[in-house]
């Protein structure tokens, strides 16, 4: 499982790698149709991105825990939490606006922008939809279930106070109860005088 998660890591890698390469063309040959803001943002996200995973894996597989302090590695662990959020944000946007860019282009069918890694990422870019939506529907699926076990869990608290309350004991039973009886033969010697 292991292997496939690096190995489909790699084929991002390098489909993003050829992402940048297509977006930096359309730039250096002066398309004309194609310049858009959303192209200059695709290609600085990929770039962060790339930076990103191979930053990851440094640290990951290069450099062993015991050669950080424990102040530097917890900074460390605030600051990759802090900038893998950013980046999920980021990674969101960039699909969303990535495809709005194809699209446009196909539009106006801007003839410089026409090459195979167009189609390839955007077919990538659907990919990223599918996770998406399917890691969305995931998180609505446990609300739903964490929403109704709770419901159930509390079903006993909205039944009202007096079917919680526990009936005190009275004195009178607690006095009967704990005191024994005593049964006639022994009231009737405890009565009767010591013969001699």
């Amino acid at each position: 499982m292991f292997a496939v998660s690096m190995l489909l890591s790699l084929v991002i890698l390098v489909i993003n790698v050829f992402v940048i390469i297509y977006l930096d063309r359309l730039e250096k040959t002066g398309c004309a149709c194609a310049k858009d803001w959303r192209r200059v943002f695709a290609f600085v996200f990929l770039v962060l991105s790339i930076a990103y995973t191979v930053f990851m894996t440094i640290m990951t597989f290069a450099v062993p825990p015991s050669s950080v302090g424990e102040g530097a590695r917890h900074w460390l662990r605030v600051a990759i939490v802090a900038f893998t959020f950013v980046m999920s944000v980021a990674a969101i946007l960039n699909v969303v606006f990535s495809l709005q860019y194809i699209h446009r282009l196909r539009d106006q069918k801007c003839a410089c922008s026409r090459d195979l890694t167009r189609d390839v990422w955007e077919i990538l870019l659907y990919i990223y939809v599918a996770f998406i939506a399917v890691g969305l529907l995931q998180a609505l699926i446990l609300i739903i279930t964490m929403d109704r076990s709770v419901t159930s869990s509390f079903d006993g608290w909205n039944k009202g106070p007096s079917s919680r309350a526990v009936k005190p004991a009275s004195l009178s039973s607690l006095t009967r109860n704990s005191i024994p009886k005593s049964t006639p033969k022994s009231a009737a010697n405890s009565s009767s005088p010591a013969k001699k």
